[in-house]
């Protein structure tokens, strides 16, 4: 069931959308009475008086500035030489990752799961991403000025990099903007020889500052989980046991989000290219990228019972 702060979020996305009027600004004022001065303002409380400096000094779970080594190094060995991508969204709520999680839940190939640390004090945007990257000690001096092992990091993506590379020289970070708009031959630019990547998705941070209207912040929120289960353009074609094509290619979107398996079923027509098939030959029907069709998905063996199709 979605959480008070997902409801209350999708309230204001789609109200932004109808537009207001008298009789939804009277619902709107409910929703806020409820959800600020009833829900909020507890739970803040109960939060702030629970959250002591004996209890922050003395945490024994995971603190933010070990995601390095508790995250990412784990799936660099377990990678074994492959490429891991670390996607670091700046004021996500848990929340808006829950949902992020539930469409990912969605695609069968997906192994998602979510877990927390402890975030660093005081909760500012440089000190955070300062706090997600490899390091031994993190200085922070009376102006907010971060140093990450002697290194100054600001928000800087090169000083970012730097730190990176200290501890993995074959890395990079980019902007996620870079990735989403670039074209395939630049993606592959961007990310070959690389063992690790770091990608800044900023778009909710950047759309609350600017907060052109109330609701910016949870548009950007909707937004930017889009951003990431968007469509997957593939094709799907029957090839020999060579890797000759012995139907033509048909395109398939994958954008159904229903959680029901059945209702994710796609139905689709293939037209065979004339030629001689035999029951002792190896056919495949291959599920391969539209844009890549070396990037295959699935190859699933069929048997094609024809002894003649030329004509």
């Amino acid at each position: 069931m979605p959480s008070v702060h997902r409801r209350y979020r999708k309230f204001y996305y789609y109200l932004d959308k109808v537009g207001m009027d008298a009789k939804v600004e009277k619902i709107r004022d409910l929703v806020e009475n409820m959800y600020t001065y009833k829900y909020l303002t507890d739970f803040t409380y109960k939060w702030n008086q629970s959250l002591t400096d004996q209890v922050y000094g003395t945490y024994s779970g995971v603190r933010q500035e070990e995601f390095f080594q508790w995250y990412v190094r784990p799936f660099m060995n377990e990678a074994g030489g492959g490429r891991v991508i670390v996607i670091i969204f700046d004021a996500m709520r848990y929340e808006c990752a829950r949902e992020l999680l539930d469409n990912l839940d969605l695609d069968e190939k997906c192994d998602a799961k979510m877990g927390h640390m402890l975030g660093v004090l005081p909760s500012e945007t440089t000190l955070g991403m300062a706090a997600l990257l490899p390091n031994k000690n993190i200085k922070v001096d009376d102006t907010l000025d971060i140093f990450v092992d002697d290194m100054h990091c600001g928000n800087s993506m090169a000083e970012r990099q730097k730190i990176l590379q200290s501890a993995v020289p074959k890395s990079a970070c980019y902007e996620f903007d870079k990735i989403l708009h670039a074209k395939q031959v630049e993606i592959r630019g961007l990310f070959q020889d690389k063992e690790l990547v770091y990608v800044y998705q900023n778009q909710i941070d950047q759309r609350g500052e600017s907060m052109r209207s109330d609701n910016e912040v949870f548009n950007a929120c909707q937004e930017a989980i889009d951003d990431l289960v968007k469509p997957r353009r593939l094709q799907a074609f029957f090839a020999d046991a060579d890797g000759a094509k012995v139907s033509f290619p048909v395109p398939i979107t994958a954008d159904i989000k229903s959680a029901d398996a059945k209702k994710r079923v796609i139905q689709e027509k293939f037209t065979l290219k004339s030629g001689k098939y035999g029951r002792n030959q190896e056919y495949f029907l291959v599920i391969a990228d539209r844009e890549d069709e070396t990037k295959e998905l699935h190859r699933y063996k069929f048997e094609i019972d024809i002894s003649d199709m030329s004509f």
